[in-house]
């Protein structure tokens, strides 16, 4: 799953007969999919536009964990890293924020 704040842009370039590929780029690399020409073109306009609507989410030290337990912000975070979201050294501060309120 790649979250909507995450992507970078999306892009659609001619592949075979009546085929585009879709691709979709974020900082930890780009996921290419090939489909029809119109539903490639209405998934790069919706997904443009959707992006273009979001915002980055605040990861503000200072807020308090979320609903979900310490393990589920911890997958969640090694998910961030492991997409390029996150640096080494934030998960592993934000890591250890989170092992503190254990």
């Amino acid at each position: 799953m790649l979250p909507l704040w995450a992507i970078s842009s999306v892009d659609t370039r001619r592949a075979l007969a009546g085929k585009l590929t879709l691709t979709v780029a974020s900082r930890a690399g780009a996921i290419e999919f090939r489909v029809d020409k119109a539903i490639a073109q209405q998934a790069a306009t919706t997904l443009t536009q959707l992006v273009t609507q979001q915002e980055p989410p605040n990861l503000d030290d200072s807020q308090t964990v979320g609903r979900g337990s310490i393990a589920d912000e911890l997958a969640s975070l090694t998910w961030l890293r492991d997409m390029g979201v996150l640096t080494a050294t934030e998960f592993d501060e934000q890591s250890a924020r989170l092992l503190r309120f254990c």
